[in-house]
């Protein structure tokens, strides 16, 4: 879904699971990935991006853009308390 490089603390807050299990899943697929910079991850080609997103219904695709919207929305604020 996110075009550019986050942080597996990012990706894990927005799904609502462990940081653990997304840094596994980056270990085991690291061919699939790129590190622009230290702690930050993008899949390694756009295609594999579109291919992925081709497997989720429309439903999936709707909950996991409410999900970063409402994951961004609450980073914003903690930064501007």
């Amino acid at each position: 879904m996110l075009k550019d490089a986050v942080s597996a603390s990012f990706v894990a807050d927005v799904l609502n699971i462990n940081k653990q299990s997304i840094d596994e899943l980056i270990q085991n697929h690291s061919n699939w990935f790129n590190s622009p910079k230290s702690g930050v991850y993008m899949l390694y080609h756009d295609r594999l991006r579109i291919y992925l997103l081709q497997k989720l219904t429309s439903e999936e695709i709707k909950f996991l853009n409410d999900k970063i919207i409402t994951a961004v929305k609450k980073a914003l604020e903690r930064e501007t308390l």
